[in-house]
């Protein structure tokens, strides 16, 4: 750069701070060989140097400069004083223009050996050992500059485009900058365009100004991360792009694509907005239930060459879970957020008139926040007025909050009351986390919460029992703070309640503590197996419990009681065991309706009494799904009456879970059930029907008992009663397998093999979670013929081996035995090919898939991956046709449940046992699926 002195008066002081020495040169050598002429053109401005003519004029012209006299005597002065060598510059320039490209020492030769007296010009020749000259290293010249070898070579180009939108959200025009995420726009568009490396960004170059008219406005690299691969990606556009029209970028691939899985895989690094919504979806599901989702989604194409960009480890999505955490907290003092949060509460709280806000009475040590609102007070009483026996649970549970130091573990104490029939209808009275779990602490809460009541309704409103736990602690804080008693006064008040002495009035004036049957059984069952007492005696004590805690006769309670400890307390007591059992079976002085109650065969959903002749004393259970109202099968028939016979039969779970997820599917799907009824009266489709008549008209006894007898798995005098342990496929669904009977044409490409040509027919369709279509109605496949070319008795064993037989076993039929089996021969063992598979029938309505579990390493002796109804693909493709996931067969303990799936998405889980119940997801062990035709009309 030139220098400027101090003294220089408008000579073009910093006159190089605008325009660079190699432009003025290019300038000056434009005017070609009148540039003698400069010396003598004045650099004052008059009327004649302002003609076109000025060569000072064209060549601030060419630099496009203000003409000026001011500009004039800069350029004036550079060129006389030779400032930068500037006239040497001009003469390379002129060179340059002339395509002579000689260095200086041979142009200086040249022109003393023309003034010696040659007539011509010589043309020296380079010297080969010296480098030619080359462009600048810049970015205006850079194509000129390729180094060609195997990292830098350009093996293709492609181009991408964004639209307006997606620019704004990678570039901010404002401050001429890229955003925080503009990485993963630019990678997912590099993706669109068929790249398959997890680049790395680096810093791009964007043009500033206008002085530099050559060089591109935006140009980027990127790298693959994985070091065995050595693409490398040039993006880039040539000029600033309009605001309102779409932009072209060029990408140049440097390098070929080396991607090897095995040896090693890479990921870009996940930040800016990608990361948060990680944590977030995370922190609402899990890290584990992520990544199971991501991986589902993920790209296979990618996953194939080790691209794991779009499914981050669990170890990376913890930490963006903890990092969504601490970005969304409101203080990393917790307490300063709690006293935050409670301010906030207060100040958006203008409806409440008593209680404002949700949180209350904060402290530190021990940790205490209360948290209720009025809305939440007001439901209660409303609902302690309308119910005559009203009811709220306390429990206390851990787990809420990590155990902080040198204080006791937190626990949040709940008061729930249900307000209604709806599963919805449990309502929170209010909600306490403590790390003080001593009377005075429960208590407080518990006082709060009356003071609170008394303030909303004037007095205190007071369930008619509190159920809690099997804790003392609680019992007595809800004594004290509600009652102001204790508990000997109590229990003084429950003898009175036994014996009558208190009116309707005051037993309503307090509450009564009523332990949880289900803590109380709970706390029985730890004790009598820390007494390692025997699992048919600690069964039998615990339903005789569970009779004592519900029963309401006192004299009978003494009886059972005294019953009790004779059995264990008498050392002489020699018939205990029978005794127990006759208690056990509840034979005693016990009224009919309340024996009826505790009989295991009474459900909790509505029974409808059956119009069956032979079951006029039983009744049918009948579930809402959806909105329609099914009749379901309980476990067991005992004494049924069909044509005349009497039936008895046990463990029906097989048949029950079968024939009961293809009833739900015959009713929920009227295209499956048109098709199922057109089905000739010979197949087994009819005989399905035929019993689903007979559900509605006779009951599940009279067609469970129709459909054994019709595929003569019960027999019209087989002993009573019949055990009906087996499988859901040998009761029900081999009989219907018949109606997906496939085949699959084989063709061998041994000339002599004995089956060159055969077809293999078959009724099992084996599918992968994964799949999202059966492979073998698909695609073609490669085998190997097991066909039998000779017997041994036929061929030579060096024979055999000389035509790649191989030896083994095949099964066949032997006519001479009219039996089925193995012999020891010659096999082909050639290659063979199969074609797809179509069904005989053609496609059926309904498909019975048996579920593969994924094996992990099963060669190093890992079990296999059980699969769950999350694992499953709701949609498949056999051959040209949809299906959609219907139900599942479920397995565990020896008994059969099926998850149903309605048309909307819901899921109910179906027991014989139990019933039906609504359910958001289903984590037992999948067997089988049942998946039904989609129809497109």
């Amino acid at each position: 750069m030139v220098k400027s002195k101090s003294s220089d008066k408008g000579n073009g002081k910093g006159f190089f701070s605008r325009v660079a020495p190699d432009k003025v040169a290019a300038a000056i050598a434009y005017v070609g060989d009148r540039t003698d002429q400069l010396k003598s053109e004045t650099w004052r401005l008059n009327m004649k140097t302002k003609m076109p003519g000025s060569l000072w004029g064209e060549i601030i012209n060419e630099l496009k400069l203000q003409h000026d006299e001011k500009t004039r005597h800069a350029l004036y002065d550079l060129w006389h004083s030779n400032r930068e060598d500037i006239q040497k510059l001009v003469e390379k320039q002129k060179r340059f223009d002339r395509g002579q490209e000689y260095d200086t020492d041979i142009e200086h030769t040249s022109g003393k050996e023309e003034n010696s007296g040659f007539e011509g010009k010589v043309s020296l020749v380079a010297e080969p050992s010296l480098p030619l000259p080359a462009p600048p290293n810049t970015r205006m010249n850079e194509h000129k500059n390729v180094n060609h070898n195997g990292k830098n070579l350009i093996v293709e180009e492609v181009s991408f485009i964004f639209t307006v939108a997606e620019w704004k959200n990678a570039f901010s025009c404002t401050s001429q900058k890229m955003k925080d995420d503009w990485t993963d726009v630019f990678y997912e568009k590099l993706v669109l365009s068929g790249m398959k490396c997890p680049v790395k960004f680096k810093t791009p170059y964007i043009k500033k100004g206008k002085r530099k008219k050559r060089c591109r406005f935006f140009c980027c690299y990127a790298i693959c991360t994985i070091d065995e691969c050595p693409r490398k990606y040039q993006i880039s556009i040539r000029r600033q792009p309009d605001e309102n029209s779409s932009i072209l970028f060029l990408v140049r691939i440097f390098g070929e694509e080396s991607h090897n899985p095995a040896i090693a895989r890479s990921a870009r690094h996940i930040s800016g907005s990608q990361r948060f919504l990680l944590g977030k979806r995370a922190n609402d599901i899990g890290p584990l239930a992520l990544y199971r989702e991501l991986v589902d989604n993920a790209d296979r194409a990618l996953l194939e060459v080790g691209n794991e960009t779009q499914c981050p480890t669990t170890e990376t999505l913890k930490k963006a879970a903890a990092d969504y955490r601490n970005k969304m907290r409101i203080d990393e003092n917790i307490f300063r957020a709690c006293r935050i949060i409670r301010q906030v509460y207060i100040k958006e709280d203008n409806k409440s008139e008593h209680i404002r806000g949700y949180i209350h009475d904060v402290s530190e040590v021990p940790f205490r926040v209360h948290l209720y609102t009025e809305l939440q007070i007001r439901r209660y009483i409303n609902y302690v007025k309308s119910e005559t026996y009203s009811c709220v649970h306390i429990d206390a549970t851990g787990g809420i909050l990590k155990k902080m130091h040198e204080e006791k573990q937190s626990l949040l104490y709940a008061l729930i009351f249900k307000d209604g029939i709806d599963a919805g209808d449990t309502v929170p009275l209010a909600h306490a986390i403590l790390n003080d779990h001593t009377v005075p602490s429960i208590s407080f809460f518990f006082g709060k919460l009356a003071y609170h009541i008394v303030e909303v309704q004037e007095k205190l409103i007071l369930p008619a029992f509190f159920i809690i736990d099997f804790s003392a602690a609680t019992m007595n804080a809800v004594l004290q703070a509600f009652n102001v008693e204790n508990i000997n006064t109590h229990l003084n008040r429950c003898w009175n309640v036994i014996k009558r002495k208190y009116n309707k009035k005051e037993l309503r004036s307090l509450s009564f503590i009523h332990l949880c049957c289900c803590h109380v059984i709970h706390a029985m069952a730890r004790s009598l197996s820390a007494a390692g007492i025997d699992k048919k005696i600690r069964r039998s004590v615990l339903h005789i419990l569970a009779f004592m805690l519900c029963s309401n006769d006192i004299d009978q309670l003494y009886d059972t009681l005294g019953m009790v400890i004779n059995i264990f307390g008498d050392t002489n007591e020699q018939n205990g065991k029978e005794k127990l059992e006759r208690i056990a079976s509840l034979d005693f002085n016990v009224d009919e309706e309340s024996k009826s109650m505790l009989k295991d065969d009474v459900k909790v959903t509505n029974d409808q009494p059956s119009k069956s002749l032979h079951s006029q004393q039983q009744y049918q259970p009948e579930s809402l799904i959806g909105t329609r109202i099914l009749r379901w099968p309980k476990f067991g028939v005992y004494d049924a009456t069909y044509e005349g016979q009497l039936y008895s039969l046990t463990l029906t779970c097989p048949i029950d879970t079968a024939l009961f997820c293809l009833y739900f599917v015959y009713e929920t799907d009227i295209n499956v059930a048109e098709e199922l009824k057109k089905a000739s009266e010979s197949s087994s489709y009819a005989t399905l029907i035929k019993t689903f008549d007979l559900v509605k008209t006779e009951g599940w006894d009279s067609a469970r008992i129709f459909w054994l007898r019709a595929f003569n798995i019960l027999k019209k005098y087989d002993k009573q009663p019949k055990s009906l342990f087996s499988s859901v496929d040998e009761t029900v669904f081999k009989f219907l397998r018949t109606q997906q009977r496939h085949i699959t044409k084989i063709t061998c490409s041994r000339s002599d093999c004995a089956q060159r040509e055969r077809d293999c027919s078959s009724t099992e369709i084996d599918m992968f979670c994964s799949d999202e279509q059966i492979e073998k109605f698909a695609i073609e496949a490669i085998g190997t013929c097991q066909a039998m070319i000779k017997r041994y008795d036929e061929i030579t064993k060096i024979e055999a081996l000389q035509k790649k037989y191989k030896e083994g076993r095949v099964y066949t039929f032997n006519i001479e035995t009219n039996k089925h089996e193995y012999v020891q021969g010659w096999m082909c063992d050639s290659v063979n090919v199969q074609s797809k598979a179509t069904f005989v029938y053609g496609h059926p309505p309904i498909v019975i898939l048996n579920i593969k579990p994924f094996s992990k390493r099963h060669e190093e002796g890992y079990e296999a991956t059980t699969v769950r109804l999350r694992d499953i693909k709701r949609t498949i493709r056999i051959g040209s046709i949809k299906y959609q996931l219907r139900a599942v067969i479920n397995h565990k303990d020896d008994h059969f449940t099926t998850t149903l799936i309605e048309l909307d998405g819901s899921l109910y889980i179906f027991d014989d046992l139990q019933g039906v119940r609504d359910t958001r997801t289903s984590t037992d062990r999948v067997e089988m699926a049942i998946y039904t035709k989609i129809y497109t009309f």
